[in-house]
């Protein structure tokens, strides 16, 4: 099962904490996605298994950035979580 409740928060300029509900039983690990304004996905992380926060860090200041996040383990990869937008301050 995907991930749930995601949400993100800008902690400074160049950093975002992100939380989840963690739904899945069998995850080794889990994929933190980031795009830009209308980019693409590219994955920016991992957290460990049951694991239900990070922190995304070297991000501009004053941009937008939308995040998903996605259960992982040797077999299979989830559908994404919900996807959140922050924007970090100046």
């Amino acid at each position: 099962m995907p991930p749930a409740e995601l949400v993100a928060t800008a902690v400074s300029n160049s950093q975002v904490s992100l939380r989840w509900i963690d739904r899945s039983g069998d995850e080794t690990r889990f994929v933190i996605e980031m795009k830009v304004r209308r980019g693409k996905f590219r994955q920016v992380g991992k957290a460990p298994r049951n694991a239900t926060s990070a922190v995304i860090s070297g991000l501009a200041p004053d941009r937008m950035y939308t995040f998903r996040v996605r259960a992982a383990n040797k077999k299979q990869v989830s559908e994404a979580s919900n996807e959140v937008t922050v924007t970090t301050p100046r």
